[in-house]
């Protein structure tokens, strides 16, 4: 049934992470495909104080996989150890095409202040000059 196996996916190891988590760090992008299908909610797994899928995906400068979670669910989890979020990530990234993959984390972040504080982009201008 669905809800057993919604159970199953959202089983947590001790680090508090789930089998998208490990899907991930193989870079297998089918098989991230196939997990969100059988449950489009799994990136939002709250975390103990561990990395949210979107998250390690920035870190590990897997971008294709960071737009194909954000896809599947645009109310992820961007939360990250010590009080860290998914920009952290895309800022520490290891691959040196992470400046463009910031630049388009950033721009999603803007939208969401901007929708989130019912506000006009004009207002957060200011974040994008560095």
């Amino acid at each position: 049934d669905e809800t057993g196996l919604k159970e199953i996916l959202r089983a947590q190891n001790g680090k508090g992470e789930t089998v998208l988590h490990e899907a991930i760090r193989l870079e297998d992008k089918d098989m991230v495909g196939v997990l969100l299908s059988a449950d489009s909610q799994l990136a939002r797994v709250p975390l103990a104080d561990g990395a949210s899928p979107l998250y390690l995906a920035l870190l590990l400068g897997l971008g294709d996989i960071a737009r194909q979670l954000f896809e599947g669910d645009q109310e992820l989890s961007y939360s990250g150890p010590d009080g860290q979020n998914a920009f952290h990530a895309a800022i520490l990234g290891r691959q040196a095409k992470g400046i463009y993959l910031q630049l388009i984390f950033f721009s999603h972040i803007v939208r969401l202040l901007c929708k989130f504080f019912s506000t006009s982009c004009f207002d957060f201008k200011c974040l994008i000059i560095w």
